[in-house]
Parts: structure tokens; C-alpha cells; sequence
């Protein structure tokens, strides 16, 4: 076998396993998001704040969570108040 068909071989195999490794890697993101559901806004901050501070200096950032896991952070929030 000369030097130029191994070449050709190794890449058109490379190719071959990079696409079935990223199909690999749609499906079970596809799963995850399913497993999951969807996702909700939620307002997060640096450091926690007190009642009436600005919201300037905790930097607030708005970021996605999955809805079940809100609903769990909102039920124990709502239990600690």
C-alpha cells in the first residue's frame, strides 16, 4: 500500500468516526434537553443582596435553568422566608 492510499484511507476513516462520534453527541444532548424540559429566565446576582440595595453592585446576570430545577430552588427559598 503506498504512502498516498494510507493517507486517504486514515482521513476518509477519521471522517467517518468524526461524524458518527457527533451524531453520538447530538442524540444524547437532544436526551438530556427532553430529560430536562424547558428552561425558564432566572435572575442571578455575584453575592447575595440585601433588601433594598442596588441591584449595580451584586452585577446581575439573567440565565436559563431548567424549570424543575427553579421550581425546587423557589420552594425551598419560599421555606426559608
Amino acid at each position: 500500500m503506498t504512502r498516498r492510499r494510507r493517507a486517504l484511507l486514515l482521513l476518509g476513516l477519521a471522517a467517518l468516526l468524526g461524524s458518527l462520534a457527533a451524531s453520538s453527541v447530538r442524540r444524547r444532548e437532544g436526551e438530556l434537553r427532553r430529560a430536562l424540559g424547558p428552561s425558564v429566565p432566572v435572575l442571578v446576582t455575584r453575592a447575595p443582596l440585601a433588601a433594598g440595595a442596588p441591584l449595580a453592585v451584586a452585577r446581575p446576570v439573567l440565565r436559563a435553568l431548567p424549570r424543575r430545577f427553579w421550581e425546587q430552588l423557589r420552594r425551598s427559598s419560599q421555606a426559608a422566608c
